[in-house]
């Protein structure tokens, strides 16, 4: 009953996110630039091994030291020959 007063899909949300991220790699001396390379270097590493949903790969940095994570939804195992 409660769940609709918690939908993220409001403009505040992702206005409010934005700007944590930005603050966030600001702490750590680091572009927004930066932060996309290394969001597309983990794709294209993760991608050896699993399929991803690209566009739903999240990176944010917190915490003191900062701490970078990576939620990176997976599809699938790839399969691999060795």
């Amino acid at each position: 009953m409660i769940g609709f007063l918690h939908k993220t899909d409001h403009s505040g949300y992702y206005a409010k996110d934005r700007m944590k991220r930005l603050l966030s790699s600001e702490r750590i001396a680091c572009s927004p630039q930066t932060m996309d390379m290394i969001r597309n270097d983990l794709i294209h590493a993760a991608g050896k091994y699993v399929k991803l949903n690209e566009r739903a790969v999240v990176l944010r940095i917190e915490g003191n030291p900062p701490v970078l994570y990576a939620e990176m939804p997976i599809l699938k195992k790839k399969d691999r020959q060795v």
